[in-house]
């Protein structure tokens, strides 16, 4: 476990591990740490051994610095979103694959305005983005990063005091980032939360991940969508991702060869990571040429990729969370527009909606809903276009899915 700086004197072991292993990470020793960070070895000597419980603050910020400006594993504390307490440490080890462009953009827009959402479908690497951007900004201030799962605000006044409080050790205001994570199912407390933190903490700054964006005055609102395909012979970023997660799940699997096989694969999912993170999953079990004899999409549909919190575990259960979420007339909308094929315009959807009871007169009021949910992907221009992505398809089209009330 790795704690930043507020959150270091509640444990020993957590920057004591910290220490010790970052410094092997980098080849340190305790002396080449002591001349680096101008903290004495004697210091760090006491924290890693565990002589020094409450170390000074001032101490812990230098060492913190020092590491992370080496290139050391960015510490970030985590609320749990399982239970009560601040639970450990949230390091990404996968390389960033195919968003690695956004960072940058992010970034910049998160620094402008102190506070963002980045919002998408379940799957679409929301939270990974997140992480990459959150390190990418707090380095350049060297500050904490804070990760709250959004099951931890379920407490009301009770969490938000803890949260508080915590920020406040020291009796120092907290400057750094938040990253809110899937408040999609507590909109309204995130909005009322996230006000009052950027009004207390002069030198916060807030990253939020939502499958429904939070529309706060003056806050950027930015979409992430499944990879594109580059143009170079890499083969486009979708399979870059699903080679590289073949590469860590079955390291004797060789499927360089099979590019042309692996790019109708990845095209048939859509170029969405969650659902190339299931395939290589079940690689590990079937052939290629057995995956794309079948139906991809339902065989990753209920793939489990032992992920996440219990809806994200697979597809059906990411999708399941946000279906949930709908009144009866949206889930029947997102039925018919499950059965259009490929992109469709509002007037499509006025047509195959025409007399049906159970949708109502307020189509667009129903489309926007699902838009805002990302359960429909929309394309902004003159006339605006939409799709629904496979894998949702498929899960509506599937006999299991409750559609009660239609």
């Amino acid at each position: 476990m790795v704690l930043n700086s507020k959150s270091a004197s509640q444990g020993r072991s957590g920057l004591a591990g910290y220490l010790i292993t970052q410094r092997a990470a980098l080849r340190w020793s305790q002396e080449e740490l002591a001349n680096r960070s101008s903290v004495s070895v004697r210091t760090i000597r006491n924290i890693e051994t565990g002589a020094t419980r409450s170390p000074r603050r001032a101490s812990v910020e230098l060492l913190l610095t020092t590491i992370s400006g080496a290139g050391g594993a960015l510490p970030m504390t985590v609320k749990s979103s399982a239970g009560p307490g601040w639970a450990g440490l949230c390091i990404n080890l996968d390389p960033l694959v195919g968003h690695a462009g956004e960072v940058e953009k992010v970034a910049d827009a998160l620094w402008e305005s102190r506070c963002l959402t980045l919002t998408g479908p379940g799957g679409v690497g929301k939270t990974r983005l997140a992480v990459e951007v959150a390190g990418r900004v707090a380095r350049r201030d060297a500050e904490p990063i804070v990760v709250i799962g959004a099951e931890a605000l379920a407490g009301g006044d009770s969490e938000i005091g803890e949260l508080t409080r915590e920020l406040d050790m020291d009796g120092e205001k907290f400057r750094g980032i938040v990253l809110f994570d899937g408040v999609e199912r507590i909109l309204d407390e995130a909005v009322d939360l996230v006000w009052r933190l950027l009004g207390a903490y002069p030198g916060i700054r807030v990253l939020i991940t939502s499958r429904r964006a939070l529309l706060l005055p003056g806050v950027p609102v930015c979409e992430v969508r499944p990879f594109g395909v580059s143009e170079d012979t890499s083969g486009g970023y979708a399979a870059e991702f699903l080679f590289r997660r073949l590469a860590v799940l079955c390291p004797t699997l060789d499927l360089s060869s099979r590019l042309p096989a692996i790019l109708r694969l990845c095209n048939l999912l859509d170029h969405m990571p969650g659902a190339l993170e299931a395939a290589a999953v079940w690689l590990r079990s079937a052939s290629l040429d057995a995956l794309l004899q079948t139906d991809p999409l339902e065989a990753v549909l209920r793939q489990s990729t032992g992920r996440g919190l219990p809806h994200q575990r697979t597809l059906a259960d990411s999708i399941d969370w946000s279906v949930d979420m709908l009144d009866p007339r949206q889930r029947a909308m997102l039925r018919v527009l499950s059965a259009l094929p490929g992109q469709f315009t509002v007037a499509d959807v006025f047509r195959e909606a025409e007399g049906m009871q159970s949708i109502g007169q307020d189509v667009v009021a129903q489309l926007a809903k699902l838009v805002e949910l990302s359960l429909v992907q929309v394309r902004r221009g003159p006339e605006y276009a939409y799709n629904v992505l496979g894998y949702v398809r498929r899960f509506m089209r599937s006999a299991s899915v409750n559609l009660t009330g239609l």
